[in-house]
């Protein structure tokens, strides 16, 4: 499967500080990759990095396996941020003057573009009188001009109520399955991320803490146990001895074992030997924000 995008030690410094930090990074055709993390993770900063609208200190990145950047460059669309679209002109106006700007002009592209994120009964209205889930379907259809094969979008449903957040979902999974565009996405809405999403990657103060598939994801929720003990440092101490420490977590009071559940009984009974009272024990399933929390924080 061809990979759509490797970067490889990718930094960014501004003042003096990496706000991309060393980033690895490989998405293969046909993911939808969520890039999850907070705000000032470095998100935005990596996105527009690979997009060429800034320029890193340090790493690579490279397109469709090695395609040179200025050639793959034709094969990436992008919405970053907010959609500049011109406010006075119709949805029709605006996807006509972004054709030409891309070297496209074409009216069939136009149409079928507008049909495909759903605004073609809306394109005589005014940009400056559609909704925000309007506004970015026109985002996305302005970045489909010219027919990529990978779109980067960043925070795509922000602001949007729950039927606008709907309308984006359903046109970015048309989109993956129908025409096999690949997706990097970001978004703080991680359980609506975690609903289209089929690789992850999580990004902390500038570092890729973490990459992962849903099917592992899945699976992290099959093999979890949660505790809650008496003595909660003993307990640690006690576990440590016998489950490497980037194995347990704690959150919120419990101790999180993210892939021990089949030695639960086991577990059990080495604590209360050990003189620790389990008050707790539990296989529940994880979301995507949860798993984001153990493993960055609030």
């Amino acid at each position: 499967m061809q990979n759509v995008l490797i970067t490889s030690g990718l930094t960014k410094i501004y003042r003096g500080v990496p706000v991309v930090n060393g980033v690895n990074m490989t998405i293969k055709q046909g993911d939808i990759y969520g890039f999850i993390g907070k705000n000032g993770s470095g998100k935005t900063t990596f996105m527009r990095t690979i997009l060429g609208m800034t320029v890193q200190e340090r790493g690579s990145y490279q397109f469709f396996d090695g395609v040179p950047v200025e050639e793959a460059r034709k094969m990436v669309g992008s919405l970053i941020e907010y959609p500049a679209l011109y406010k006075n002109e119709t949805v029709y106006e605006n996807m006509k003057r972004f054709s030409i700007l891309f070297g496209s002009n074409s009216e069939q592209e136009i149409f079928e573009l507008l049909g495909f994120v759903g605004l073609l009964e809306a394109k005589k209205m005014k940009a400056k009188n559609l909704s925000l889930g309007m506004k970015q379907r026109l985002g996305i259809a302005i970045a489909l001009i010219g027919n990529p094969s990978f779109l980067v979008l960043d925070e795509p449903i922000n602001g949007l109520d729950p039927a606008g957040i709907k309308e984006i979902r359903d046109v970015i999974l048309r989109l993956n399955k129908e025409l096999n565009i690949t997706f990097l996405i970001s978004s703080h809405l991680l359980d609506e991320l975690s609903k289209i999403a089929t690789r992850f990657g999580l990004i902390d103060r500038g570092v890729l803490v973490e990459e992962f598939t849903a099917e592992e994801l899945n699976r992290i929720n099959n093999t979890r146990l949660e505790l809650v003990v008496s003595d909660i440092d003993r307990a640690l101490k006690l576990l440590n001895e016998r489950i490497p420490a980037n194995e347990i977590y704690v959150n919120e009071g419990k101790i999180i074992l993210p892939n021990f559940s089949s030695q639960s009984g086991a577990i059990n009974r080495y604590l209360v030997e050990n003189g620790v009272d389990i008050f707790e024990m539990a296989r529940p399933r994880e979301s995507l924000e949860q798993h984001f929390i153990e493993r960055v924080g609030r």
